[in-house]
């Protein structure tokens, strides 16, 4: 061990003098533990720093992949929006058991006009009811098929005070969504869109020119 000599002010001596007598040491193993503490404090810092570094450098990547993702997304020229190629065919799939469309455009606002009719004079009586029924609208023409799970607990998160749980309020509106036009029952836990030509025909009387 070896020893040096150092200069401290008054109030500190006084400090390390009063802890030596209250713990029974002498100043020397105070001032050492003081040291010591300070150097573990010091690699706490480095370690704090490290872990902050790293974090740094997750988000950068989280960022990277993020903008990447953006970049490969095909946009329109005009709009910026994210454009859908359609098979020919797409329109009427569905029904005849191939792939639903994943998105179709033709017609969207004559076909919504028409089933946000039959909504008011055939769909459920409640306001919630036919935000739903109208949500399945959105949901099939944009994605094809949803699941039950999927329907059950998205609406019940939309709407938490209407029912006492996700199971009631599906209880309550599956006979809407079988009911609704242009819907299709595939299987167990499934509903389809049956395409814009099924609903069309279903909507008979309710459609409209005018969007």
């Amino acid at each position: 061990m070896k020893r040096f000599t150092i200069s401290i002010e008054n109030e500190q001596n006084q400090q390390i003098e009063d802890e030596a007598e209250v713990r029974g040491v002498s100043k020397s193993h105070v001032v050492r533990e003081r040291l010591s503490s300070g150097e573990e404090s010091g690699e706490d810092i480095v370690n704090l720093q490290d872990r902050v570094n790293e974090l740094e450098r997750r988000l950068d990547q989280l960022e990277q992949r993020t903008r990447e993702k953006d970049e490969r997304r095909p946009q329109s020229d005009s709009t910026g929006e994210t454009m859908n190629t359609l098979h020919p065919d797409e329109e009427n799939a569905g029904s005849g058991g191939g792939p639903s469309p994943e998105h179709t455009n033709t017609g969207g606002g004559e076909l919504k006009h028409g089933y946000e009719r039959w909504v008011e004079e055939e769909g459920p009586n409640t306001v919630h009811g036919k935000w739903m029924v109208m949500d399945l609208f959105d949901k099939l023409r944009e994605d094809g098929i949803v699941t039950t799970s999927e329907l059950r607990e998205g609406w019940y998160d939309e709407w938490p005070d209407a029912y006492g749980d996700a199971k009631s309020l599906w209880d309550s509106m599956k006979r809407h969504v079988k009911g609704a036009p242009g819907v299709e029952h595939p299987g167990t836990g499934q509903w389809r869109y049956a395409g814009d030509t099924a609903l069309r025909e279903a909507l008979a009387g309710f459609s409209s020119s005018e969007d």
